[in-house]
């Protein structure tokens, strides 16, 4: 009996141990097992975290290439200002042009109509000395002198008359044609000016829609990163509920398989529950350094979005800023222009009160006539020269609008055409706009080399005409000098 309860008891102990040896085979099974599906979430989120820094590496590239396309924008609004400023001053240049020649001309036609006063009073003394000569008849000798001198002038100042009718007539001709041509440039200034408001109006849309869209990208972006994030939230609470469901099926088999035994069901509750906690702080970790991220790279967009707001404002400051210093510039230059009329209608008035004092026109008033008449040639001429120097001008300034329609188009469609298209074509449009500025240049260079020829024709013509007025006076004097004799 006792040799057959020492073999029962044998074979009893036998069982339990094999019994413990399954139970933690068992549990090391399960550690390696929660090991691996550790390993594979860690290899998981490393994964993730790195397509997390490519989206973001990729996102760094797009906003570099937005802020190359606003420098481009920005760059290319400045050119268009510049542009308008130059166009701006071509046409001040004009309108001072035409109100200088008009200037000239009133002068001009003052100057006639004051000869032509000091001839009509002269023959009028001439005619009173006449008729008394002819009444008193007195002094026949000195009478006789008087009347065939002033018979031998009365034919001259009938030519002098009849000539400065000429040239009044001419001149008038010509002031209704120079105001026919102011008339003509007034008209292109303002269709000029029109065209001008028009490209404000497309660069201010452009500056709009380029920011509103902007803003519709960065928000639509700021939208996509969030679902992202929310699809990946709910991804990972869809895995810890499955792991949580495979891990209470386990311990349900345990729980089946291992009743009998207390002491091993409690160390196998220590252990799920040591695990569990390991693995939720494990979670937890990972959950908190992922949302630390994706919270630092928000703060990091919000900072650059109010960067960007920033760069928004200063250009605005700067726009307004360039508008407040044109309009300073315009009230100088009104200012001066008004100093300069002034100045110029001071001169006028003098020189009215200096040919005031001048005697009447002598026998050389006829070839100063044909010189007058010759230096008119001259100026005709140049002035056919100036209005050749126009005709050019216009074509240019066709071409011009039509490159600049071109540019609107390739701004239509530069999304759908190749970079290297752009670059040629934009080149294109440089190289164009450059030689436009050369030839405008040389236009200004000869404007001004005629208008230096005008300045020096009309100096040597006044000091022709000043030195044959002292001549006149000269012979005049002299003349008293033998009567008073």
């Amino acid at each position: 009996l006792t040799a057959a309860m020492e073999e029962i008891i044998k074979g009893l102990e036998k069982n339990c141990r094999l019994r413990g040896d399954s139970c933690e085979a068992e549990l090391q099974e399960l550690m390696h097992q929660i090991d691996v599906m550790v390993n594979r979430k860690k290899v998981e989120w490393e994964q993730h975290s790195q397509n997390l820094e490519t989206r973001l590496e990729m996102r760094e590239v797009e906003l570099a290439n937005v802020r190359t396309c606003l420098d481009q924008k920005r760059h290319e609004v400045g050119n268009l200002r510049q542009q308008l400023e130059d166009f701006e001053n071509s046409h001040r240049e004009l309108i001072q042009k035409y109100e200088e020649r008009l200037k000239s001309f009133k002068s001009d036609l003052h100057k006639l109509r004051c000869s032509y006063e000091k001839l009509q009073k002269h023959q009028l003394k001439q005619a009173r000395e006449a008729c008394e000569l002819q009444i008193t008849g007195e002094n026949g000798e000195t009478n006789s002198k008087q009347y065939r001198v002033n018979s031998n002038f009365e034919p001259e100042n009938s030519d002098t008359y009849w000539n400065n009718g000429k040239q009044l007539e001419l001149y008038e001709s010509e002031i209704k044609y120079l105001k026919s041509c102011v008339e003509c440039a007034q008209d292109t200034i303002k269709s000029d000016e029109a065209i001008i408001e028009q490209l404000k109006t497309t660069i201010e849309q452009k500056t709009t829609n380029e920011e509103l869209h902007q803003k519709n990208l960065s928000e639509e972006i700021l939208s996509e990163e969030i679902k992202c994030y929310q699809r990946r939230c709910q991804k990972m609470e869809s895995d810890m509920s499955e792991l949580q469901i495979e891990l209470q099926s386990r311990d349900d088999l345990l729980q089946v398989t291992d009743m009998e035994k207390k002491q091993l069901h409690k160390e196998l509750t220590t252990v799920k529950g040591s695990i569990m906690h390991k693995d939720s702080v494990i979670r937890l970790d990972l959950s908190h350094a992922y949302c630390m991220q994706q919270s630092d790279q928000l703060d990091k967009k919000e900072e650059e979005l109010q960067r960007l707001q920033n760069e928004y404002m200063e250009g605005n400051k700067e726009i307004n800023q360039l508008r407040d210093h044109l309009c300073q510039k315009e009230l100088l230059h009104s200012s001066e222009m008004m100093g300069i009329r002034t100045k110029v209608s001071n001169l006028t008035t003098e020189l009215d009160q200096k040919e005031i004092t001048i005697a009447t026109a002598t026998e050389k008033t006829a070839n100063l006539e044909k010189q007058l008449k010759t230096e008119l040639e001259k100026r005709e001429q140049i002035l056919a020269e100036y209005w050749v120097a126009m005709d050019q001008l216009g074509p240019l300034e066709l071409e011009n609008k039509q490159l600049k329609k071109m540019l609107q188009i390739l701004e239509g469609k530069r999304a759908m055409i190749e970079d290297n298209q752009v670059k040629e074509l934009q080149n294109a449009y440089v190289a164009s706009v450059n030689k436009l500025a050369y030839d405008n240049k040389q236009l200004q260079k000869d404007l001004v080399k005629l208008r230096a020829e005008l300045e020096i024709s009309s100096k040597a013509s006044q000091e022709k005409y000043e030195a044959a007025l002292r001549h006149t006076q000269q012979v005049v004097a002299e003349m008293k000098g033998h009567e008073d004799r």
